[in-house]
């Protein structure tokens, strides 16, 4: 399959979505979607539809908001989460297995 780019802009225009397929017969897609204003709100691979790898999700100023592992569209391994004022939020960072919280 030959590399391409996809630029789509949904939800009246308040986010945008660029993702690339990569592979030979797999639909692996990563993805970057974006507020308004321009700002990265997150990035994170798709596999055949499901999330399933790296995620990185950002606050609209561009300070972190969530970093962690999805494997098989659930939360998986570490997770880290941040307020807006940028203070870890320990109350939601930690370890998680099939989705689940099992805390810090």
């Amino acid at each position: 399959m030959r590399k391409s780019l996809i630029f789509a802009v949904g939800l009246a225009g308040l986010v945008a979505s660029v993702f690339a397929l990569r592979g030979s017969g797999s639909a692996v897609e990563k993805r970057t979607d974006y507020y308004a204003n321009g700002q990265v709100q997150s990035e994170y691979v798709l596999h055949e539809g499901v999330r399933d790898g790296a995620c990185h999700r950002y606050w609209p100023d561009g300070k972190p908001l969530a970093e962690g592992e999805f494997q098989h569209g659930e939360m998986s391994g570490e997770w880290s989460f941040w307020n807006q004022d940028g203070a870890l939020d320990a109350s939601r960072s930690g370890r998680y297995v099939a989705g689940k919280f099992l805390g810090g």
